[in-house]
């Protein structure tokens, strides 16, 4: 493969690392790379945008190898975490507004909009 400067950058990184760029432009590729390098230094989770990305970086992952690459939609982490890790039972009559999910997360009231960290899409890969 052969890498921009910015993906090179990134793969010889340090630490954790967000990364938020359009779609087709080589995140999961630049992953790829990165988890080669970390095979023996622990794990790494991937938050994927959608269940179809999720789907496509797990076959990618699964082809090469790179077992140490965990990868979820932000939605299959926190259900997961909030409803299967604990005794919460859903809403049966669809989803929740913001103000539920602060709520429900016990999360401070302040004075701006909570919906830009609750909505707001994001990749992002962690080493674990």
């Amino acid at each position: 493969m052969n890498y921009t400067p910015e993906q090179l950058s990134i793969i010889h990184s340090s630490g954790n690392i967000k990364i938020n760029a359009v779609a087709g432009s080589g995140k999961t590729s630049t992953l790829i790379g990165y988890a080669h390098g970390r095979r023996d230094n622990g794990k790494v989770l991937y938050i994927a945008f959608n269940k179809s990305v999720k789907l496509e970086a797990e076959k990618k992952f699964a082809e090469l190898a790179l077992d140490h690459v965990k990868v979820e939609t932000a939605h299959s982490l926190a259900y997961s975490y909030i409803v299967r890790g604990s005794n919460y039972q859903l809403k049966q009559n669809g989803g929740y507004k913001t103000h539920e999910i602060v709520e429900i997360l016990g999360l401070k009231k302040q004075k701006q909009s909570h919906a830009e960290f609750i909505t707001g899409p994001a990749i992002r890969f962690y080493p674990v």
